[in-house]
């Protein structure tokens, strides 16, 4: 998968992931513009998880929310639901929320 293709699939992820679930309404949501998704990462707050080959699966965005860690985003595909990949996501997190210095991350 080219760039512009994983780019694609890395903001249509989250409806998708809503969808699956029964979450129409807001899967219908606009995906976060790129720029989101480019604060994030220039930060160093944006994880993905995308498998040798097929492009991306799932990825996790954080920021600081009063001080503290917090997960504004996590999403990970239907199909690989269940192989730990979210849970590898919120690893890299919590490891990042450690590094900073904070007792606790949030989710909501």
């Amino acid at each position: 998968m080219d760039a512009a293709g994983a780019r694609g699939r890395l903001l249509s992820l989250s409806g998708e992931t809503c969808r699956d679930v029964g979450l129409d309404a807001i899967a219908g949501d606009e995906p976060a513009p790129e720029a989101w998704y480019l604060e994030h990462l220039d930060a160093g707050r944006l994880w993905v998880a995308a498998p040798a080959v097929g492009g991306p699966i799932g990825y996790l965005a954080a920021s600081v929310v009063d001080g503290e860690a917090h997960v504004d985003q996590v999403s990970v595909l239907e199909a690989w639901a269940g192989r730990g990949v979210g849970r590898r996501l919120m690893d890299e997190a919590e490891d990042w929320a450690r590094t900073r210095g904070d007792h606790a991350i949030t989710l909501t």
